[in-house]
């Protein structure tokens, strides 16, 4: 595992465009808070917990016409 890259703050920072974010974050909260009207589907998320290292696993999606997003976040203190 010791060859997971490992994104810091400043490469966050250097790749997103805070301005380009927040607005894309706008549009699709406010399509969300629409229910059925914002055509968003917001499935369950899945989560799995490794208690090998008291830690876990969650995918998150969501769709919108032929937009996807996915995420995966891992935590593990």
């Amino acid at each position: 595992m010791n060859n997971i890259p490992y994104y810091g703050p400043d490469d966050v920072k250097v790749s997103l465009k805070y301005e380009e974010l927040v607005s894309a974050l706008e549009l699709a909260l406010a399509d969300f808070s629409k229910g059925p009207d914002g055509g968003v589907s917001q499935p369950l998320r899945a989560t799995a917990v490794v208690t090998q290292f008291n830690g876990c696993s969650i995918q998150l999606h969501t769709k919108k016409n032929i937009e996807r997003a996915n995420a995966i976040i891992s935590v593990y203190p």
